[in-house]
């Protein structure tokens, strides 16, 4: 099925983290029986058109009202980009800021690997707009940037295990799962509590992903999204090198350990 870039398809928040849920489990069983403790900031799926990956992406993070199309005559505008290619996180950055009308904050990936980083910001409003190599499964992957992609990261699945109390954790139950637990949006007041459960090593912590080669949500490893974003060395591109706007330094020096950070409004 063959879809504009632009067009939003209808997504229900609990269906998609539920859908997402049982993908993760169906290929890795022994998740099975763990609770998922879910927060996520709803986006709807958008498709690409290629190389429009990184414009999608940012629009995805805008809502329904950002149109890919606005965003990539700002871009092309702003000398950001020839074609939709992004391979830079500092225009990107400018873009959004740009665009969304909001704060834009370039980070490490590296920050990634902090558990409770990642909490404490995807709580507080922000999203994370983030480079790696993207799998046949659209998961992350290390191929020297050869398949170099954008991916929107809007929450996190906190699992631990079924025999753990979290009954003092405000959460809803999935009507389709009960080990699916939807934080109700009052994670500030949980805050201690998740603290506890990733400190203590009961909980591990995974990814809400969306990327416009797929119309579902991903539920990633950290960890191997920080490893595919800091192996972004070389680029491939379908024509002339020429054709496209690549930054000083190449693709190492333009998405290498760097993502960007933009903020949404509400959140589920």
């Amino acid at each position: 099925m063959s879809l504009s870039n632009s067009t939003t398809i209808s997504c229900s928040p609990l269906t998609a983290l539920q859908e997402a849920v049982d993908r993760s489990i169906k290929f890795n069983p022994s998740l099975s029986d763990k609770i998922f403790l879910c927060y996520n900031h709803h986006t709807q799926p958008r498709l690409q058109e290629d190389p429009q990956f990184g414009l999608v992406a940012l629009a995805m993070a805008g809502g329904e009202g950002v149109s890919v199309d606005k965003v990539q005559e700002m871009a092309i505008s702003k000398g950001y980009t020839k074609q939709g290619e992004m391979f830079s996180v500092d225009n990107m950055s400018y873009l959004a800021s740009s665009i969304l009308g909001k704060a834009a904050v370039i980070s490490s990936t590296a920050a990634m690997c902090d558990s409770w980083w990642v909490v404490e910001q995807l709580t507080a409003g922000w999203q994370l707009l983030v480079p790696y190599d993207c799998a046949h499964n659209h998961h992350p992957a290390v191929l020297g940037g050869r398949k170099a992609h954008w991916a929107l990261i809007t929450g996190f699945v906190l699992l631990v295990d079924a025999t753990e109390d979290i009954t003092d954790v405000k959460t809803v139950t999935s009507d389709g799962n009960k080990h699916v637990r939807i934080l109700t949006g009052e994670a500030e007041n949980d805050k201690e509590r998740l603290n506890t459960l990733i400190g203590n090593k009961a909980g591990k912590l995974l990814l809400v992903a969306r990327q416009s080669k797929s119309l579902v949500l991903g539920l990633w490893d950290k960890e191997e999204l920080v490893s595919s974003n800091n192996n972004l060395k070389v680029v491939e591109v379908k024509g002339k090198i020429s054709e496209f706007v690549i930054p000083l330094g190449g693709v190492e020096a333009g998405l290498c350990g760097r993502m960007v950070l933009v903020r949404r409004g509400s959140s589920l």
